[in-house]
């Protein structure tokens, strides 16, 4: 990795003091080393300023230094490039930014050495089709999110165009495995291994018991028709970007025609930071 770039949260504790120093440590090692000009801005290091735009075009890697929603923001950013991403967290363990800011040196050496694994995990692609035109399209890491929060809204789904049934809701969450848990966990949805290729529907807050959370296929999508929704109902991707949707509006959700590549921690397991995060140790260690 001879050019790497970074995208960093500037609003985390400490995170302006960790790109200078990151700066400084990856200029020592003959590193080509770009930022975004808002950051380098704020910094006084407009000697690697880039336009958001062109990042992905200078760079072999690129660093997420914040927390989950900046490796979020950079997928968005890359829209579908083959790029590796490392993420930091600057905060508290993230359940996508592995590798804690301790941690950062010694794993960027081991990424310079060429010593490194890459996991490829799924996203989704959404797109609003409304009086048989496509209006908009998304790309979501974690999940695409229908909502109209506190009133209801009636959808019909579907799966390859087969109807499963109308459901009554606060809303719905297709969740890929990376994001299965984030809202669609909090929602009742499964915990899924971040490496299959699945895509996960759950309601929020259906008014039907029956109604539970499905898990589908890769090779399966997912149509929504809103048949009643209140003013204000939106589709969320990855709660980053918004869009207003109406009644009659068809949502398509599928696996997207690209695979995110993000460099694997090695010093903790999928299941390690399930069970640091969700406290699943018990009081008995």
């Amino acid at each position: 990795m001879e050019r790497i770039g970074l995208v960093v949260n500037l609003n985390r504790e400490g995170a302006e003091e960790t790109t200078q120093d990151l700066i400084d440590w990856l200029k020592r090692r003959d590193v080509c080393v770009w930022v975004e000009e808002d950051v380098a801005r704020v910094i006084n290091r407009m000697d690697v300023g880039c336009n958001t735009t062109d990042l992905s075009k200078k760079v072999d890697l690129i660093v997420a230094l914040g927390g989950d929603g900046t490796l979020l923001r950079v997928v968005r950013l890359l829209k579908g490039k083959d790029l590796p991403i490392l993420g930091v967290n600057l905060g508290s363990l993230g359940f996508i930014t592995e590798i804690k800011r301790e941690e950062l040196y010694g794993v960027l050496q081991n990424i310079l050495s060429g010593q490194y694994e890459l996991e490829e995990r799924m996203p989704l692609e959404a797109r609003v089709v409304r009086d048989g035109e496509e209006i908009v399209s998304f790309c979501a890491l974690n999940d695409v999110v229908i909502t109209s929060i506190p009133r209801v809204i009636t959808m019909d789904v579907s799966i390859n165009e087969e109807y499963v049934g109308t459901y009554i809701s606060d809303g719905m969450i297709v969740a890929t495995p990376t994001g299965s848990t984030g809202y669609s966990l909090s929602a009742g949805g499964p915990i899924v291994n971040p490496l299959t290729e699945v895509l996960i529907l759950t309601p929020i807050c259906p008014h039907a018991l029956a109604i539970r959370p499905m898990v589908i296929s890769k090779s399966e999508y997912v149509c929504i028709i809103l048949r009643s929704s209140p003013e204000g109902t939106i589709l969320t991707a990855d709660g980053q970007q918004r869009y207003t949707i109406i009644k009659g509006d068809k949502i398509l959700v599928s696996k997207a025609s690209f695979m995110v590549k993000l460099i694997k921690s090695t010093h903790r397991s999928f299941y390690e930071v399930l069970r640091e995060r969700l406290k699943w140790e018990g009081h008995f260690k």
